[in-house]
């Protein structure tokens, strides 16, 4: 038996986890209360804040009627235009005052007139001097303000002075016939005009704007809060918080320049009741019981699988019984697993080879002489309708594909093979046995004799090959066998014809009956005179073999009379002579004829002119191909690892990722970066962070940790490690001693 440690620790975790979630799911119904009595709350404020808006607006808008209604009045007019005060133009404009103020005198407001602050006022009250009148209004301790204000002939529109029980708003207007101001003095009385009261005590209203306030209520010390910059919202109430308090506004309809403002402390969260702690704790308890108890039952049944798996191998445990008492259950379990396993790799080792691919070995060694004892061999690895012999074709690769350009050979071998592989299986039958010599050439064993159902099924694998892995394909044909000892014969055979395919028409699919390339009298070219052209590439005298390019087409298309047999047999030749150069640099023709195929769409013409032009054309991009290779500026794979490396070592770079980028193994990164650079993938990247640090701390304008974290380190003391395990001292010392 066993301590039940996973068990217990099972239960442990999930306990807390239930705990935290209740917890948490408290925390969220709390938080949420308090969010929907903020949003009440901002409802509330909100709709306060419309309501008087517009009341006030209502009333304003009416207002503002009435005063340019009686601006247009003749009275006012000659009141303006009299110098002195004439009492006989006050009693018109008296009359056209009380005559027009019910409406006005019911929405509160009362209004009197006047022209500068010496003479009288007008006001349906009757005449009053300046100073009695404000004295009338119980505004006596506002006159010094009210005089300073009018004496300094302020240019603002809208003058506002507060009072106890009574306000005035002074409005400035200015006639255009007579070009004098007027001033019209709005009395109201506060508890008409103004909210009676606001929905929170230490709420703050304002009607005004950054630089000036008509309106305002509210305690003292709020109302010496700074206002924010009101926002057009197009008759909406717009909300914004500045420090602990918020303010909502809303634009005036009637005056643009001014806004409503309400202002109220941020909603805070309150001190719980004992009722509703108790039922939080309540709460919080019942959620803790139930999950705790489903937790429990859920764990022991969770448990038993691993209960039945530690029983299963402490059955099998015949020694230390007393010693694995004590045991920790996962211990045990990784204990017995590391032991399964490596009994499966003794096993995997035992099968690594498989029957086929120990009938593809012993093939090789049939291919290469071993004749012994075939008989019994043959029939051990279940290859007896060989017996009797075949056809053997030998696959040839050349070049490499850009799929394959990053690969090694045995991964590109895997490859090719897969491909091959995939072709059998769609065939759902077993067509030929394939044996790779290696990743460049492949031995096809046909039990089938017949040439012409051979070349069928070599069409489509030809069609395959292609499609799949952009490489120069050659199937060459031995003739068949009729016993399988005579496989190295048919073997020599097929080589023999891959040696001298280009002397062939066709080179894609030779046997011995393909037809050859003649030397005729009427073109010039043999095989002597395509070697020629290769050593200009091997010598690297580029301009003498376009030299002898032009020579050569101008020449056969231009000069002789060919006819259309011999016209297409110069064209494979030439054709051939592509592939040829093209495989001396290890590039494959499929890939260069679809990147050039406007020119190769030319040469399907049998045109001598067009032909002499496709072709000089073509071996010129040839031409630049081998130059490319051979001047190194395509770099070899090390080349580009190293490359890579220089270029994303201050990034998360490890050997997965760049085996999985250059799709090679990570042993092989491994090696080619040490043989590349002299040390191991870990040292070179740390050298290459030290030399940018160096760099970047001579120059005095980083910090050590800025630098750290530039080069790729995260953990500062990381960096200071790796750097003094370079240079001998910390990036500090480094600094001070630049």
């Amino acid at each position: 038996m066993f301590k039940r440690n996973l068990l217990f620790r099972t239960f442990l975790t999930f306990s807390i986890v239930v705990f935290l979630y209740s917890g948490l799911l408290m925390w969220t119904t709390i938080a949420k209360h308090y969010e929907r009595l903020a949003y009440q709350n901002n409802s509330l404020n909100e709709q306060f804040l419309e309501k008087t808006s517009l009341s006030i607006d209502n009333r304003l808008e009416v207002l503002f009627t009435y005063i340019n209604f009686l601006s247009e009045k003749e009275s006012i007019d000659q009141y303006l235009r009299e110098e002195d005060n004439e009492f006989a133009s006050f009693s018109t404009l008296y009359d056209d005052l009380v005559n027009n103020l019910f409406s006005i005198s019911q929405l509160g407001f009362n209004i009197g007139v006047a022209k500068d602050i010496n003479g009288y006022i007008v006001s349906p009250d009757g005449y009053f001097l300046f100073d009695d009148y404000i004295k009338h209004l119980d505004l006596e301790k506002e006159l010094y303000r009210i005089k300073n204000i009018l004496s300094n002939k302020t240019n603002s529109t809208y003058e506002y002075i507060a009072g106890r029980d009574k306000s005035i708003m002074i409005i400035k207007q200015t006639q255009e016939s007579t070009q004098k101001s007027i001033y019209y003095f709005i009395v109201f009385d506060n508890g008409v005009v103004l909210p009676d009261s606001l929905p929170n005590d230490t709420g703050m209203f304002v009607f005004g704007n950054q630089d000036s306030r008509l309106f305002e209520i509210g305690p003292p010390k709020e109302l010496n809060l700074g206002l924010p910059k009101g926002r057009d919202n197009k008759g909406l109430v717009s909300s914004e918080k500045i420090d602990d308090q918020t303010f909502f506004m809303r634009r005036s309809g009637v005056i643009p320049s001014m806004t409503y403002y309400y202002s109220v402390p941020n909603t805070k969260v309150t001190a719980l009741t004992k009722e509703s702690v108790s039922s939080l704790i309540w709460m919080l308890s019942s959620l803790v019981i139930m999950g705790v108890g489903i937790v429990f039952f859920s764990s022991r049944k969770n448990y038993m699988p691993i209960k039945q798996i530690l029983q299963n191998f402490d059955d099998h445990q015949d020694k230390n019984r007393d010693l694995l008492a004590d045991q920790n259950e996962l211990d045990f379990i990784l204990e017995n697993i590391k032991r399964i396993n490596a009994a499966n790799q003794e096993l995997e080792l035992e099968y690594s080879k498989s029957l086929y691919a120990m009938q593809e070995d012993f093939l090789k060694e049939v291919i290469f002489g071993a004749t012994d004892n075939l008989a019994a061999k043959l029939s051990e690895l279940q290859l007896t309708d060989y017996q009797n012999g075949g056809t053997l074709v030998i696959l040839s690769l050349e070049g490499v594909s850009e799929l394959e350009a990053n690969l090694s050979e045995f991964n590109v071998l895997t490859l090719r093979k897969r491909i091959i592989q995939t072709y059998q299986a769609s065939m759902n039958s077993q067509l030929f046995m394939p044996v790779a010599i290696d990743y460049r050439r492949f031995c096809l064993f046909f039990l089938e004799k017949d040439i012409r159902e051979v070349t069928a099924v070599l069409e489509a694998l030809k069609n395959l090959i292609e499609k799949e892995n952009a490489v120069d394909i050659t199937f060459t044909i031995a003739n068949p066998i009729a016993d399988i000892a005579r496989l190295p014969h048919a073997y020599n055979e097929a080589l023999s014809l891959l040696d001298v395919k280009y002397s062939f028409v066709e080179t894609k699919i030779i046997s011995t009956k393909s037809p050859a390339i003649n030397n005729r009298e009427d073109y010039n070219y043999s095989l002597e005179s395509e070697q020629l052209f290769l050593n200009t590439l091997k010598t690297k005298n580029y301009g003498e073999g376009i030299k002898y390019i032009v020579d050569l087409t101008h020449d056969n298309f231009t000069k002789r009379q060919m006819n259309i047999h011999s016209t297409i047999e110069f064209k494979y030749a030439l054709i051939n002579t592509i592939k040829r150069s093209l495989n001396y640099v290890n590039k494959s023709f499929l890939e260069f004829s679809n990147s050039h195929y406007l020119l190769f769409e030319k040469i399907t013409s049998n045109d001598s002119g067009v032909l002499e032009d496709a072709f000089v054309h073509i071996f010129t991009r040839v031409i630049q191909e081998v130059k490319a290779v051979n001047e190194g500026t395509d770099k070899t794979t090390p080349e580009r690892i190293v490359e890579y490396l220089q270029e994303n070592y201050q990034g998360d770079i490890s050997l997965t990722a760049i085996a999985t980028r250059f799709n090679l193994s990570e042993s092989y990164v491994s090696r080619v970066i040490k043989e590349a650079t002299g040390t191991s993938f870990k040292n070179y990247i740390n050298a290459l962070k030290v030399d940018k640090a160096k760099e970047l701390l001579s120059t005095g304008k980083f910090k050590v940790n800025e630098v750290s974290e530039m080069v790729g380190c995260n953990n500062v003391n990381t960096f200071i490690r790796i750097f003094k395990q370079f240079e001998g001292q910390s990036p500090g010392q480094f600094m001070r001693d630049c």
